[in-house]
């Protein structure tokens, strides 16, 4: 839920609510870890409970200082259900996404399948390199999701100036 609000507000161009949000998460994570751990002695359940309260407390913030409707041209959330022309719209987006996210996928899913016919010794060398790909493939993800952001605005803007540019000649 949080993922689609951060991704709503950072649409509106509003990425001070969602830094407020992930501030108020990670202090409140870091503050519940402190004392539930150490002072409680929960250990590892401490942390989780405090990871969890603290992704409750992300979510709270968004709803209330992204989406109250206090802030001029905010977008409210409501209940829509979109139309065949919406529908259509959004897939032209999405249809290349989304094929190139599910190739992504069947691609991992033959790796890792074709790993686990290796020996013992193999398929664990496999997997610790398998685990440095993985967090070095994901580290461009944050450009993606600005990119997806902050380029569509960006082609129309520069689609409407071609067609002026076209219509002044």
């Amino acid at each position: 839920v949080t993922m689609v609000l951060q991704s709503g507000l950072l649409a509106q161009r509003d990425s001070l609510t969602c830094l407020l949000s992930v501030l108020a998460a990670s202090s409140f994570n870091i503050v519940g870890d402190i004392i539930l751990i150490n002072s409680f002695g929960m250990g590892l359940v401490g942390a989780a409970w405090a990871t969890l309260a603290g992704n409750y407390l992300s979510c709270i913030v968004l709803l209330v200082l992204g989406y109250s409707g206090k802030k001029e041209g905010a977008v409210k959330l409501e209940k829509h259900i979109p139309s065949f022309a919406e529908m259509r719209l959004f897939s032209k987006a999405l249809g290349p996404q989304l094929l190139f996210s599910m190739l992504k996928n069947v691609c991992y899913l033959m790796l890792q399948s074709v790993a686990t016919q290796f020996s013992t010794a193999t398929c664990a060398a496999h997997q610790a390199l398998w685990s440095v790909w993985a967090v070095l493939s994901f580290c461009p993800t944050p450009l993606e999701q600005a990119a997806q952001v902050f380029l569509p605005s960006y082609l129309v803007t520069a689609q409407e100036e071609e067609e002026n540019a076209k219509r002044s000649t």
